[in-house]
């Protein structure tokens, strides 16, 4: 039987990231229970060991944490607030990193949250183009998120270089490469654009 958060599967003894971030998934009421021990470790085993078990509870954790963001952003904006005071509040995404205190903490988030954007996105074209096999409606939606995520690429880029204390030849490279991503992206999207004109002609 699931144990309560409050028995803490003795997560005392063998506390990881993971552990403590399903305890907080379970605080904010996404899980009933936390799993036993045994179903723990089948649940690893299931997902290909420990890493993967912790990535992807850090995923469940922070699309939890994205929702909570539109939506007090929508609850700011019923109220009234400024769009500019809102705004200013993305800052806290670093006081509440882990690497608030390192030099460069921003630009470090900047680019966790530009390839966390990259590898979603790349996802959601696969599952949109399976999708899209059987229903033609659907084949619009991969041909938006393709440049979607070649932009989110450009910008994990970008920001991996802005974190190098000085730009190097391979650097240099990198960026050459995603100027040519965004003439790769503009391109696709002339190319939508001038379907799209071609359907509603």
């Amino acid at each position: 039987m699931s144990k309560d958060i409050d028995e803490e599967i003795d997560f005392d003894a063998k506390r990881t990231p993971a552990h403590d971030m399903l305890a907080a998934l379970k605080l904010m009421g996404l899980l009933e229970q936390l799993p036993t021990d045994q179903e723990w470790k089948d649940e690893e085993e299931q997902v290909g060991g420990p890493e993967m078990m912790q990535l992807q509870i850090a995923h469940m954790l922070a699309g939890f944490a994205e929702a909570q963001v539109s939506l007090a952003r929508k609850a700011a904006a019923d109220a009234g607030v400024l769009t500019e005071l809102q705004v200013t509040t993305s800052t806290q995404a670093f006081v509440g990193s882990p690497f608030a205190e390192e030099a460069g903490a921003e630009v470090t988030m900047l680019h966790m949250m530009a390839a966390r954007l990259q590898d979603t996105l790349t996802v959601a074209v696969l599952l949109a183009h399976a999708d899209a096999l059987g229903d033609d409606s659907l084949r619009a939606v991969p041909r938006l998120m393709l440049p979607a995520a070649q932009a989110a690429g450009v910008v994990r880029t970008l920001m991996a270089v802005a974190g190098e204390d000085k730009i190097s030849t391979a650097d240099v490279k990198r960026l050459r490469e995603a100027q040519e991503e965004l003439r790769k992206t503009a391109s696709l999207l002339g190319d939508f654009i001038r379907s799209c004109k071609k359907a509603v002609a």
